[in-house]
C-alpha cells in the first residue's frame, strides 16, 4: 500500500500520577520503554517477556494539545476542506485520555475544536448564507424548499438556546427532566460545569493565538461552502442520535438502523445533520449532543463513557451559483471509542458490567477489521 493509504497510528503515552483514589498498584518495576519515537518496548511482569510495537509516531507525557493537532490531523483537515473524506478515532483502555485528546477542556482544547475552528477560519468568506443544500445518505445532496430551511434553521435555534440557557436550567427544577433518560447514578460530563466559559471564551481564544501557517488555502476562488455536523452513540450495540431533543423522564430514545448506499456505503437511516455556519455554533452543538452522552462512575474514571461517540462534520462544496448542478460532499468523521475494560479493576456489576461486556465486544470487532 502506499503510504497515503495506510492507517496511521499514533500512541500517546499519558503522564503516571501518584493518586490515592487508584484501585490498583502502580507497578515499582519499568513496565516500557521508548526505544525512539517509532519504537515502544514492553516488559511483562509476569514472565519478563518482551514484545516491541511500531508507530507511526510516539508522543511523550509531556506533549502538549498543539503537539498532537498539529502532527496529527491538520494534514487531514487540509485533504478534508479540499475534498477527501477522513477518519480518526482515539482507541486505548478506560481513562487513558481519549477524550481528553479528542475534545479536550477550556484550558486546553482538543482535537474537535481545533479542525473546527481551522475549518471556519479557512472558508471564512466563501460560506453559503442559507442551509438549501443539505447531505443526504452517504454522499448525496438535496435541496431544500423554503419551508424545510426554516424548519432547519429553527431546531437550530433551539440548540443553540439550550446552549445558552444550560447553567439556568442546572440550577433550577429542571435538571431531572434535562437528562432524565439516565439513571440516578449517571453523571454529566465534566464539561458541563464549564458551558458558559468554555462556549463564550474557548474559540475566541484560539483564534487570538491561531497564526496563518495553520490555515489552509482553498483550492478555487470561484466556490461556495456549507457545513453540516451529526453526532451519533453506539451504546450498548444500539445506535442512537444525540442530537435528537433531550428526552423527558420514562422516554426511550429512538434507536436508529444501518442502512446502505446504491454503492455499498453504509450510513445510519434518520440521523439528524445541523446546519453551522461558526465554529461557535458547531461546538455548541457538540456540546449538547455530548450532554446526552452515557456517562457513569467506575472504580477507574468518575465520567466514564458507557459508549462509542461519532462526530462527523460534512463540508459541501459548489460553484458559486443559486442552484449548482454538482456538489462534492467531503466527510471527516472524529470517534471517541469508550475504552476497553477489566472488570476487577472497574469492580462493575449489574449494568455497569453489560455495558463494560458490550464495549469489550464491540472493541475486539474493530480489532479483527
Amino acid at each position: 500500500m502506499s503510504k497515503n493509504k495506510r492507517v496511521k497510528v499514533y500512541l500517546r503515552i499519558k503522564p503516571t500520577k501518584k493518586d490515592p483514589t487508584l484501585t490498583f498498584a502502580v507497578p515499582q518495576v519499568q513496565t516500557f520503554e521508548v526505544k525512539d519515537s517509532q519504537t515502544l518496548v514492553t516488559r511483562s511482569l509476569k514472565d519478563s517477556v518482551i514484545h516491541e510495537f511500531q508507530f507511526t509516531k510516539i508522543f511523550s507525557g509531556t506533549a502538549s494539545q498543539e503537539d498532537i493537532y498539529t502532527e496529527c490531523v491538520h494534514d487531514l483537515v487540509k485533504g478534508f476542506i479540499n475534498g477527501q473524506n477522513c477518519l480518526l478515532f482515539a482507541y486505548g483502555t478506560s481513562s487513558a485520555g481519549k477524550t481528553y485528546t479528542i475534545q479536550g477542556t477550556s484550558q486546553e482544547p482538543g482535537i474537535i475544536p481545533r479542525a473546527i475552528n481551522v475549518l471556519f477560519n479557512s472558508i471564512r468568506g466563501k460560506q453559503s448564507q442559507t442551509c438549501r443544500l443539505k447531505p443526504e445518505l452517504v454522499n448525496l445532496v438535496v435541496e431544500l424548499d423554503d419551508k424545510a430551511v426554516h424548519q432547519e434553521i429553527a431546531y437550530k435555534q433551539q440548540i443553540m438556546s439550550w446552549s445558552q440557557d444550560k447553567y439556568h436550567v442546572l440550577s433550577g427544577s429542571q435538571v431531572s427532566e434535562a437528562s432524565s433518560d439516565k439513571c440516578s447514578e449517571y453523571t454529566s460530563t465534566s464539561i458541563d460545569s464549564q458551558v458558559p466559559d468554555f462556549v463564550s471564551n474557548t474559540f475566541r481564544d484560539m483564534q487570538v493565538q491561531l497564526n496563518n501557517s495553520s490555515l489552509v488555502s482553498v483550492e478555487g476562488k470561484e466556490v461556495v461552502f456549507s457545513v453540516w455536523v451529526s453526532f451519533a452513540e453506539v451504546y450498548n450495540e444500539n445506535v442512537y442520535d444525540l442530537l435528537e431533543p433531550v428526552g423527558r423522564r420514562n422516554h426511550r430514545r429512538q434507536n436508529l438502523s444501518l442502512g446502505e448506499d446504491n454503492k455499498g456505503q453504509v450510513y445510519i437511516k434518520g440521523l439528524r445533520h445541523i446546519c453551522v455556519n461558526s465554529a461557535d455554533e458547531a461546538y455548541q452543538v457538540m456540546l449538547y449532543g455530548q450532554h446526552n452522552l452515557k456517562f457513569a462512575p467506575t472504580a477507574l474514571n468518575i465520567v466514564s463513557s458507557r459508549s462509542h461517540c461519532i462526530f462527523t462534520v460534512k463540508l459541501l462544496q459548489h460553484a458559486k451559483c443559486e442552484h449548482p448542478k454538482f456538489v462534492h460532499v467531503s466527510m471527516f468523521s472524529f470517534c471517541d471509542l469508550a475504552g476497553a475494560e477489566r472488570a476487577k479493576r472497574t469492580q462493575n456489576v449489574g449494568e455497569r458490567l453489560k455495558e463494560s461486556q458490550n464495549i469489550n465486544t464491540s472493541l475486539l470487532v474493530l480489532g479483527r477489521c
